[in-house]
């Protein structure tokens, strides 16, 4: 993460990588409801 481009011009590209890595770590899972609850996250992963 820590090779991402910096700045606020980057900013949504970033929130896409997190999320997708997110996914990927959480067995493809991705956000449940319109809340963005997951009941789950990163630390909790494989």
């Amino acid at each position: 993460m820590d090779f991402l481009p910096k700045g606020k011009d980057f900013e949504q590209l970033r929130q896409i990588i997190y999320d997708e890595k997110n996914v990927f770590l959480n067995l493809g899972k991705k956000k449940s409801d319109n809340n963005g609850i997951r009941k789950s996250d990163g630390r909790m992963t494989y």
